[in-house]
């Protein structure tokens, strides 16, 4: 079964600001839980209210293939998504200053976009030990992801997330043209 969950950006009066493992509960065959374990959900869609995402918010959703986050989500917590199998890309907002521990560990991430420009604080198993995983981050903060202490150990996986027309690890070179041409090329390595 299908199942879409819009988060409100309200909910009985108050804005909803946070979620936790136990905030919104459904009926399982485990009893009345948060979305812990929910195995029905395939969307989840946060609004720009919430600013942290806490500790096993969404662990173990196996079918969880899409996630929008909240364009005001500074924190993701340990094991927010882990065992989400259904997972396969990830786009982390730039307000975002810190992913804990195994905050999406045991999925199926090959893709995970980062938007923010300063790397945010990780823990060594936030991200699967997946060979294929591909880190983009934006093109003026390459290195400093690179060279980051808590990076360092996916410094391999890290590449930016640049227009058809850069490349991050090599400038462009440029190729002059023969002498009257009048035209400039600009080819990619």
């Amino acid at each position: 079964m299908d199942s879409v969950v819009v988060i409100p950006p309200v909910h009985e009066g108050l804005p909803v600001t946070e979620i936790s493992n136990s905030d919104f509960n459904f009926s399982s065959p485990h009893g009345t839980v948060g979305f812990w374990n929910y195995e029905e959900l395939n969307r989840i869609y946060i609004p720009d209210s919430v600013t942290v995402i806490g500790s096993h918010a969404f662990d173990s959703c196996s079918n969880l293939a899409d996630v929008r986050m909240s364009r005001s989500l500074t924190m993701i917590g340990s094991n927010a998504f882990y065992g989400n199998t259904g997972l396969t890309s990830i786009t982390i907002p730039a307000s975002v200053t810190s992913i804990g521990e195994n905050a999406f560990s045991n999925t199926s991430l090959t893709t995970v976009i980062m938007q923010p420009e300063i790397p945010p604080s990780i823990e060594y198993f936030t991200f699967p030990n997946n060979p294929n995983l591909v880190i983009k981050v934006p093109a003026n903060s390459l290195k400093a992801y690179r060279n980051a202490p808590n990076w360092l150990f996916l410094r391999d996986k890290i590449t930016c997330d640049c227009n058809f027309l850069c490349d991050c690890d090599k400038p462009p070179e440029i190729v002059l043209p023969p002498a009257g041409n009048g035209s400039i090329s600009l080819l990619r390595h």
